[in-house]
């Protein structure tokens, strides 16, 4: 899943949960690269794991940033 969030095929929402980039969906799908893709996907929409420490999480602001740079939705 880090070389897929690498490419921006998945990114964390605000609520610190893994989701799929629609866009980048479509291209795997249109390029006929798209087989394990439901199974990729299952595990999505499920929390990160965190450290202990809250003072070590992303804040909603720098996960909105980094997803308006990386071109997500």
């Amino acid at each position: 899943y880090h070389r897929a969030f690498d490419r921006a095929l998945i990114y964390l929402d605000e609520s610190l949960r893994m989701q799929i980039n629609p866009a980048k969906e479509r291209e795997l799908i249109s390029a006929n690269l798209a087989g394990g893709i439901a199974e990729f996907m299952a595990v999505l929409n499920s929390r990160v794991h965190l450290p202990t420490d809250r003072t070590q999480w992303p804040t909603p602001a720098i996960i909105q940033a980094a997803n308006i740079f990386r071109g997500i939705p």
